[in-house]
């Protein structure tokens, strides 16, 4: 997923969105991407790459953050994250934080 590509969409419908008839009343182009991006597994794979950065159990852990379920899961999990002090894994989690990203991959963070 290209972040210009993408934003550059939901600017693109934000000029020609009607209110009265899309029933969206936002003029913020992120809010919009919320609504329109769904993400596939293929987009967060690159985790495995960090499989020999740490251990089992926290790998299983990394691998499950797809189903937090609230803000709070999602902040504990940021928290544990930089807990680990891998550079290799903030980075990724790092780039997992982009809005757009997450709320194409976590269910709570969608508004599709």
């Amino acid at each position: 997923m290209e972040l210009a590509l993408i934003q550059g969409a939901a600017e693109a419908f934000l000029k020609t969105n009607e209110p009265e008839y899309s029933n969206i009343h936002t003029s913020k182009a992120q809010e919009i991407i919320k609504g329109t991006v769904l993400a596939s597994r293929f987009n967060f794979s690159s985790i495995h790459s960090l499989h020999s950065e740490v251990t089992e159990e926290q790998y299983n852990r990394l691998m499950n953050f797809p189903f937090l379920t609230s803000e709070m899961e999602l902040e504990e999990f940021t928290q544990w994250i930089r807990s680990l002090k891998k550079k290799k894994v903030q980075d990724w989690w790092n780039h997992k934080l982009q809005p757009y990203i997450l709320s194409g991959i976590m269910r709570f963070r969608s508004r599709m």
